[in-house]
């Protein structure tokens, strides 16, 4: 495992075309964009872990929006 420190503004290259960046750290909680391509899935562990329950098959995209995501997640965790 790598552990890095990032400042506000500052980034992570994980790959030739996929970067992480802190946009904020605010009472204990850092926020963080993703820029990467469509069919990189992007997923917060636990909605990853509760989706492959429910269904293996679920993904979701970078072109996804937060909102969207949410609503696939909640669709699927609900069948």
């Amino acid at each position: 495992m790598l552990v890095l420190s990032r400042k506000v503004g500052e980034s992570i290259q994980i790959s030739d075309n996929i970067f992480v960046k802190v946009i904020e750290v605010k009472g204990g909680r850092v926020r963080l964009s993703f820029d990467a391509p469509k069919e990189i899935q992007i997923l917060r562990e636990e909605l990853s872990v509760e989706a492959a329950k429910a269904e293996p098959t679920t993904h979701f995209t970078a072109s996804d929006g937060p909102s969207q995501r949410r609503r696939n997640a909640v669709h699927q965790l609900s069948r």
